[in-house]
Formats: C-alpha cells, structure tokens, sequence
C-alpha cells in the first residue's frame, strides 16, 4: 500500500482510556501538511531524563502507521512519554483530546532549537495575527501575537446564530473573534474604536477547537448543520489588500467529536474518496459525508476538534493522489486553462484544490467549456 494512504485501528484495551490519545494521533497521520513535513524533518533536540523522548516516539507511531504488517498499532510508548510532559495525562486515567493535542504542539515547540528554523507546531498549525484599529485619520497595530489554535464556545455561536440568522460557521466564528476584540480610542480625534484581528501568517492548517457547556441533541443538531465544508478567511480575520493572490480558502479534512466520555474522529482520505471513522480499534470507510452528520446527531457526538487545511497547499503528495483519480485524458481535459468548475457560491478557475472539493463533497457535476 502505497504512503498516506494507510488507514489503521490503535489500541485501547480495556482500562486503557487511550481514545483522547487515539484520536490526536489519527489527527496527526491523517494531516498531510503535518504528515509529510514531520516525517522529512528532524530538529537535534534532548531527550527526558526518562529517557522517553515524545517526539521521537511519535515518530516511531508514523513509521507503524506506514509500514506496520498488523491492522492494530499500539500507542502505549506515545501515552508513557506525554506523561512525562503532565501529570494530566497519566497512565490509564482518561483525559481531554484537545488538552493533548496543545500539550503535543507546545513540546514540539520546546523541543525545537529555534522557531526560526521553523518547529513542527508553528510550520503546520501556528498563525500570527495583531490587533488592528482603523480610523479614517489614523491606524495603528498593537503586538504581533501567535497561537495553535482557534477557540470558540458552542453556546455563545449559538446564541449569535440565534440574534442574526447566520448559519455559517465561519461568518459565526468571525464574530466570535470579533466579539473577543478591545476597545481603543483613536488617539488622533479620539473617536473610541473596537480592534480587529488582522492576520500576519497564515498557517497550511487551521485547527479549531469548540467548547461544550451542554451536549443536548439540540445543540449538537444544530451545529451539525452550520458545519461548513469551507471557510473564507475573510470572514474571520482582516486581511491585507496589498496580497492579491493570499489564498482565502480552506477546507475541512477532519474532525474529533466526544460523547458519552468516549472520542471518535472522522478524517476525509483524499486517495479513497472516502471519509473514515476512528473508534480506537475499529475503523470504519463512509461513503458521504451526510452519513457522517447522520453518525454525529444519532449518536449524540459534540465535535470538539476541527481541522481545515489550505486548498492552495499544493505539495506532490496532495497532487499525485488527486491525478491518480483520473486517467490520462481527463486529467490534460481538467488542466485545461479553459475549463472550469461551477461551485456552490461563485466560479472557480480550476485548480487542483477546487477539483478536490468536488471530489471531497460528492459533487458529480463535470466540467464545462468556458463560454
């Protein structure tokens, strides 16, 4: 079988509570911007006086996740050296998946001589993004600031779904942001102004996690249906309008949802066309992804981790998997200049990451002649 097109179970035996690690480590598999930099890319770094190194065993999980003969890899030696990192996650004790997920980013950054040289946290899932007052006589920046993740509370995008109809996530995260925003007096007319979030680097993936102050079906219903497949990054942050070509789009590649102290996550697979569902062991191919809404309302699942990843992250891996869907001809008609796709919301110039988006959500229109 060919790399990053593997699909395996991992190991929760019974007392193990290993499912919030079980699910950051198929996050991480089955990222192929992460995936591919971290296994191409080593840093010198010290191991703990433990002798349990994290990123070092990790590591090692990939290679298993690749090369492994079994349809079950342990995740054990994962679980032993992140307690190391927090008492929070000790042996056979169940923990929180985006906890773990912060704790693994934060050492790979520790762990890294200099972010300069670019750490496995920052290059993959860190933006950068200052606070930006603008008047019509002045503007001004505050700090320059970075961060993993993007966090949102589900009860409060609720209730601004409720107040102004919106029911796009991204529109609704952009106002959470937004809401999250200080008040500054312009010190020329002293007008009072509130900040926006003007974002400085943009990450291949952006990572966002949601917090669940009640799990009811009526809420998970709900966020089941503002799921967007993609999000436009103008409608989270200021953007910089000297950047014609800043790529806006992202697309989700994955999700981890709890429920009943128990986490499964769904990952799209780009060179099955097919969407997989992690629980522990077993792994499970679903051909649509309205079936995954469907699993996530009947089984009461809150999703608490989403990734999306950039549609103009073109490296060879994300290329050769989406020509090897078609066959010679058709990938020349597709690359045609003049073809192009309809999307849902505008007209798209073809480009590898518009094709998978087709292919991602079932759309089985085929491309027309530019008129």
């Amino acid at each position: 079988m060919e790399y990053g097109t593997r699909s395996l179970g991992l190991e929760n035996s019974t007392g193990s509570n290993n499912c919030f690690l079980n699910v950051v480590m198929q996050s991480f598999w089955h990222i192929p911007s992460f995936r591919s930099y971290f296994q191409v890319t080593s840093f010198h770094h010290e191991h703990e006086d433990s002798g349990l190194c994290l990123i070092c065993e990790i590591k090692t999980l990939m290679n298993n996740f690749e090369y492994s003969d079994t349809s079950i890899i342990s995740v054990h030696k994962v679980r032993d050296a992140l307690e190391c990192q927090s008492s929070s996650f000790s042996k056979n004790s169940q923990a929180c998946a985006v906890e773990a997920f912060e704790e693994i980013l934060k050492n790979f950054h520790n762990l890294s001589p200099s972010c300069k040289t670019m750490c496995y946290a920052h290059s993959v899932f860190g933006y950068e993004f200052c606070e930006e007052i603008s008047c019509k006589c002045a503007r001004a920046y505050g700090d320059k600031l970075s961060d993993y993740l993007i966090r949102a509370y589900v009860t409060e995008l609720y209730q601004m779904s409720q107040n102004t109809k919106i029911q796009s996530l991204d529109e609704l995260l952009g106002r959470s942001l937004a809401s999250q925003s200080h008040v500054w007096p312009c010190t020329n007319c002293g007008k009072v102004k509130y900040t926006m979030k003007k974002l400085m680097k943009k990450p291949p993936v952006f990572s966002i996690s949601f917090s669940w102050a009640e799990m009811s079906p009526r809420l998970i219903n709900w966020f089941a249906g503002v799921i967007s497949p993609v999000i436009l990054l103008r409608n989270l942050f200021s953007l910089d309008p000297e950047q014609p070509d800043y790529p806006t789009r992202y697309i989700i590649k994955g999700l981890v949802c709890f429920t009943s102290s128990h986490y499964v996550a769904f990952f799209y697979s780009i060179r099955r066309n097919v969407w997989i569902e992690f629980d522990d062991e077993r792994v499970m191919e679903i051909e649509h992804w309205n079936e995954v809404l469907g699993k996530i309302m009947k089984g009461r699942m809150a999703p608490v981790l989403m990734f999306y990843e950039m549609d103009a992250v073109l490296d060879e891996l994300k290329i050769k998997y989406q020509l090897e869907l078609l066959d010679n001809d058709m990938a020349n008609y597709l690359l045609d200049p003049d073809i192009y796709f309809e999307s849902y919301t505008d007209v798209l110039s073809l480009d590898l990451a518009g094709m998978e988006w087709k292919i991602e959500f079932g759309d089985d229109r085929r491309p027309k002649n530019k008129k």
